[in-house]
């Protein structure tokens, strides 16, 4: 068995796991400020060994080592260690009898314990220590242990609590308060409204992928939505007093917001007055309560990047102030709100957060397969022929396919792969969108005979780390065109997005119909509508 310095020497190999024999020894470095660290993580390896030492070790200890067990048995109690998950409520039961103890520091590492465990059954416990606590610095820690282990009593203890003498204790009972109200928020449901209609002449901006705007606009044109603005090199920006639904009718935008006009008199003070003012006023309010159903919860993010917590609790704060109907909840939350003062000016908007009602059929995906916008968009230039035979040789998880057979009449689908994985997961989701007569088959696209000559290639082939082997994507793709030239139908179009752009347009069996670059997040491509050479229709 190691000595006391041969144990702290081998607690600061990261693969030190102790023996049962030197638990004891480990136990005692809890009280060596300097030792207690490593003491802590070598205990932390051996739970169930280490629960029982220390239980069995606390009445023998005193001072620093008598509160860090407090803090071992802490950790272990939010252990999902099977043989530790079994003993929860025991272990939290210890802890709220230490709360009782008579070394201050004990009670405190022991109150913050029971607030990580964020479980109200510990309320009673920590709210009966609050009117016990002797020094200010007990009551921060119980306070901040309310705000994760508390209910309505604690709320309600907290909001009678004088802090006026003790900035740090204000600031540790507003977040509480925060995180309680948004705690106690989360028993109602808030969900976004889809039916519910948008107040007149707001402005929603749907964003696109790059090289997609044209095919957008078309599509909402389709569908009656004329009020549109193009600004150039930005985004698109609807103006619609309809249901919020109607917009999820266009398949090819990947995400919606509404940007929030900024008033005049909204530049002036700090960002974080900014934001309060705008989330205060309408047409903020219109918006928040006519799209919600519940309370409005929301979230803040800053496209400067970072988590920035003391700006986030400051507008959180402020908001519950003057409009407390609007509770802020970071994890939750239906609406996101979008901050953006990157270039010295303050633009909010407000993010519907939902599950995209467009691709339920989506019950699987497989890596870097298409993402659904990406295959309406390729579904939606290649267009509806009623008698179209549409092969995806690549078929992935299959959206190309859905996206296409949603659109409107077709004889036959085909699609293959050489994963087998991606078969079942394009089968599903397939079926999941009631596609009928799709035959998918375990098959190279340089090779495979189809039964049907097809009239319709859609794909959107192996790109960055979906690549075949270590076949680069132009010699993929070029073999691909010299097999695809021989089946496609004298009628028939290749529809695709190409990696290598040149080289496809070159290929001497296929003439360019139609070419834009697409900005797919990354990778570079090009989409091509493609003829066979020589097959003018």
């Amino acid at each position: 068995m190691r000595d006391r310095d041969a144990l702290i020497s081998a607690t600061a190999d990261p693969g030190y796991t102790p023996s049962a024999r030197e638990l004891a020894g480990l136990l005692a470095l809890l009280g060596d400020d300097e030792a207690a660290r490593g003491a802590l993580r070598a205990l932390l390896r051996v739970p169930l060994l280490a629960c029982d030492a220390a239980l069995a070790a606390f009445d023998g200890s005193d001072g620093a080592a008598r509160a860090r067990v407090c803090e071992l048995i802490g950790r272990l109690a939010r252990s999902d260690e099977p043989g530790l998950a079994a003993r929860r409520d025991a272990l939290a039961s210890w802890l709220s009898a230490r709360l009782h103890d008579a070394d201050g520091l004990t009670r405190r590492r022991a109150a913050a314990a029971l607030g990580k465990l964020e479980d109200p059954a510990h309320e009673s416990s920590l709210c009966e220590a609050w009117t016990r606590a002797p020094s200010a610095e007990e009551r921060r820690v119980i306070a901040a242990a309310l705000g994760q282990s508390g209910a309505e009593a604690a709320l309600s203890l907290l909001a009678g609590v004088d802090a006026s003498g003790d900035p740090e204790l204000a600031r540790i009972v507003g977040e509480a308060q925060l995180k309680l109200t948004r705690e106690l928020a989360r028993r109602e449901a808030s969900v976004i409204d889809l039916d519910a209609v948008l107040p007149d002449a707001i402005e929603v901006t749907l964003v696109v992928r790059r090289g997609f705007e044209a095919i957008l606009h078309d599509e909402l044109a389709a569908l009656g939505i004329t009020r549109v603005l193009v600004r150039k090199g930005g985004p698109t920006v609807v103006r619609t007093a309809g249901p919020l639904r109607a917009l999820f009718e266009a398949r090819v935008f990947m995400l919606l917001s509404i940007a929030l006009p900024m008033s005049p008199g909204r530049g002036r003070g700090s960002v974080e007055d900014t934001v309060v003012r705008a989330l205060a006023g309408e047409p903020a309010q219109s918006i928040l309560h006519g799209l919600t159903r519940g309370p409005v919860r929301w979230r803040l993010a800053w496209k400067r990047g970072g988590h920035h917590r003391a700006a986030t609790f400051r507008v959180a704060a402020a908001l519950a102030e003057l409009c407390p109907e609007l509770v802020n909840d970071p994890r939750e939350a239906p609406w996101q709100v979008s901050v953006d003062d990157r270039d010295g000016r303050v633009a909010i908007e407000l993010v519907p957060r939902i599950d995209d009602p467009r691709f339920t059929w989506r019950t699987g995906a497989v890596p870097a397969s298409s993402h659904p916008t990406v295959a309406a968009a390729l579904a939606r230039v290649a267009g509806v022929e009623a008698d179209d035979i549409v092969w995806d040789p690549f078929v992935g998880a299959g959206a190309e396919l859905v996206e296409r057979a949603r659109l409107g009449p077709y004889r036959a689908l085909f699609g293959t792969d050489l994963d087998a994985a991606a078969l079942a997961v394009a089968g599903d989701n397939l079926r999941a969108a009631g596609v009928e007569r799709c035959t998918l088959l375990h098959a190279d696209a340089r090779e495979v005979r189809l039964p049907r000559r097809p009239t319709l290639i859609l794909t959107n082939p192996p790109m960055g780390h979906r690549v075949v082997g270590d076949v680069p994507p132009a010699e993929l793709l070029h073999a691909a065109l010299d097999h695809w030239c021989s089946m496609l139908d004298e009628r028939g179009r290749i529809v695709w997005l190409s990696p290598a752009p040149q080289v496809t347009a070159e290929h001497p069996g296929v003439r360019v119909q139609s070419r834009a670059k697409v900005d797919l997040g990354g990778l570079a491509a090009e989409l091509q509508v493609l003829r066979p050479r020589g097959r003018a229709r």
